[in-house]
């Protein structure tokens, strides 16, 4: 194949490719999502359609931060306490303290009579989704009857969830430990292997299809936690697992 028709095939393939960002704020403080992500999607014939590669790759990232008061590991679940704590709470109660460490007015000991503002301000709750989904198939067509082909696919999930309390944080006084911390993190990994022929014929009024192949798949997760508390300053925050 001369170089001119090499360039005319090769306008004959394709690529899609887009992206997004996108910020979203929730009406709550400390209620907000970040999301990037994108998709390839190409395909490519080669020697006159002898040979065709057909990719595609999507790819997602989400950093979430929660309001809720539910516990640590709960990221499903964001219950609605802080909320109607707020609405039930003496509005005469300033949220700020000036002579607190914290500058907040940290509430303690009473029966749902918190500060929802401290409650949120004080401790950190995020968690980082990332999902890629990918796959390839390369097809090679023997004659116009007979192909083979063979894709391989991949879907990856990970979370790294992060939680922190500060020494000041309400839980922290009333339980009497100087912070909180926890990390954990989830990884799910399946992949395909698929191989196939086909062939297909015509006889006059008469057709023959048979296709006849392999497929194997798997499945796999991984994942670890660990927590700390009674931490000497608040900087390192959940990183202070030592």
């Amino acid at each position: 194949m001369d170089q001119g028709a090499a360039w005319n095939e090769l306008r004959k393939s394709f690529q899609h490719t887009t992206f997004f960002k996108r910020d979203a704020k929730g009406i709550s403080i400390g209620s907000e999502r970040g999301e990037i992500g994108g998709r390839l999607n190409s395909n490519f014939k080669f020697f006159d359609n002898l040979i065709e590669l057909t990719t595609n790759v999507s790819y997602n990232q989400v950093n979430a931060d929660f309001p809720g008061n539910s516990a640590p590991g709960n990221f499903r679940d964001e219950n609605n306490s802080i909320y109607n704590i707020a609405i039930g709470l003496d509005p005469t109660i300033s949220p700020y303290n000036a002579s607190d460490p914290s500058g907040y007015n940290v509430l303690t000991g009473g029966f749902e009579t918190w500060n929802p503002l401290a409650e949120v301000m004080l401790r950190k709750k995020e968690n980082q989704y990332r999902y890629l989904l990918a796959n390839a198939t390369v097809k090679l067509n023997i004659t116009k009857d007979l192909y083979t082909s063979t894709m391989f696919g991949i879907k990856n999930n990970t979370e790294h969830p992060r939680f922190f309390r500060s020494a000041q944080h309400r839980v922290s006084r009333e339980q009497d430990t100087d912070g909180y911390a926890k990390q954990e993190y989830k990884r799910w990994d399946d992949r395909i292997f698929e191989w196939t022929v086909g062939y297909r014929k015509r006889f006059d009024d008469h057709q023959v299809n048979a296709v006849a192949g392999y497929s194997y798949q798997d499945f796999n997760g991984q994942g670890f936690s660990a927590e700390n508390s009674d931490f000497p300053v608040d900087g390192l925050q959940e990183h202070d697992m030592g």
